[in-house]
């Protein structure tokens, strides 16, 4: 890199090449994400042809190809981007002031030599890279420091109820192609009983940020095997059936009076025009097979007209799957028991308010106003 003494670095930023050995030797993070160590060795291959170089594109592409993590919340992107151009803007004006550094030991430094000037911009660039990063990582650790429940149970409502007033975002896991999403800013009703779920289950275990991503693919995937749309639980029967096997609940619908359904479950196929991933002919008949198979098996739900007569036997802390009355769909929505007095409420992350909340009337109030609700099937969570 090649900038002249004198000129704006602003202006003068030479164009790099090659980032051809960018090899991290060693990498540990603290525990409380406070700290960081780095040994890198660099190799680099730069022309001495200068140019603006774009510091906000080069950042994000770099992230994503060393880190392999997608930023979901674009309020949260502008606002690195936003910090990213002060940052960049105080760095420059630095290097502009000073031309020399001189050290106690009286060695002086070229500050416009090119190998200080890339240490020092792949400096600023890793850092960069670790704030994009460390976003769903900071909530998780923070979400580590609450109180821990005597139950699973207890410790799934103190975590839900502290997301509550976080935005209701639809389609956060549609990406191309198929990567494992860990977004815990936004929320639909799927993605927050199952992203409580599994920081519950890591609070009572290692509280790692790696196990609650693999806890994540476990109940997201289909043997918590990630290979592509047609692999993810689409279903919450499925979801349900494969979180049983794992041993993370049980189903006490039955034992609570449940009556006994076998419905046809094809909405996703029948309805292909909806899902874009499905415009594949072999991820369509993996989807096909999957609702071929829940359609064998019978299960237990609650009507919704007896709920309220169940409602002091629903425990706080319990998952709740309300089941659907349209066509091949097998539920429509899930949430939390929360309870008050001996009346049950539904938290949940609601599509109507827009937001993580606790349902303003009692469940069975709740089943009674919406038509395309049938019942519930009530999960209980184990430990």
């Amino acid at each position: 890199m090649y900038v002249k003494k004198g000129k704006k670095v602003a202006d003068s930023f030479a164009e790099l090449n090659y980032f051809n050995d960018f090899m991290v030797q060693k990498f540990f993070v603290s525990r409380k994400l406070h700290s960081a160590k780095r040994e890198i060795e660099i190799v680099i291959r730069v022309s001495k042809k200068t140019c603006q170089l774009r510091f906000r594109k080069l950042l994000f592409q770099a992230a994503h190809l060393q880190f392999g993590t997608i930023i979901h919340s674009q309020t949260s992107k502008n606002q690195i981007m936003h910090n990213q151009k002060i940052l960049f803007a105080n760095l420059r004006t630095r290097i502009q002031l000073m031309g020399r550094i001189k050290t106690d030991s009286g060695i002086h430094f070229n500050l416009f030599n090119p190998f200080y000037l890339c240490s020092m911009f792949l400096v600023v660039l890793t850092i960069s890279a670790w704030r994009i990063i460390d976003l769903n990582q900071a909530i998780f650790s923070e979400k580590m420091q609450l109180d821990k429940g005597v139950t699973k149970a207890e410790t799934v409502i103190i975590i839900a109820k502290s997301f509550a007033g976080n935005p209701y975002v639809s389609h956060t896991l549609e990406q191309t192609p198929e990567k494992l999403v860990c977004n815990l800013s936004e929320f639909d009703c799927y993605t927050f009983v199952e992203s409580v779920l599994a920081m519950t289950l890591a609070r009572h275990h290692q509280k790692s940020y790696l196990e609650f991503q693999t806890l994540l693919r476990q109940m997201r995937y289909r043997d918590g095997k990630l290979e592509g749309y047609g692999s993810r639980l689409h279903y919450f029967w499925e979801w349900k059936q494969q979180g049983q096997a794992m041993g993370w609940y049980f189903d006490v619908t039955e034992q609570l009076g449940g009556t006994k359904a076998q419905p046809v479950i094809n909405f996703m196929t029948t309805h292909r025009g909806l899902y874009p991933a499905l415009e594949d002919e072999t991820t369509f008949q993996e989807i096909q097979r999957s609702e071929k198979k829940l359609s064998e098996n019978f299960w237990h739900y609650l009507p919704k007209s007896k709920v309220g007569e169940i409602e002091t036997h629903l425990q706080e802390g319990d998952i709740v799957g309300i089941t659907s009355g349209i066509a091949g769909l097998d539920f429509n929505h899930e949430g939390f028991i929360v309870k008050k007095g001996n009346q049950a409420y539904l938290l949940h992350a609601s599509s109507d308010a827009k937001k993580v909340m606790v349902s303003t009337e009692p469940l069975a109030d709740y089943l009674q106003k919406i038509k395309k609700h049938s019942g519930i099937v009530v999960l209980r969570i184990k430990g």
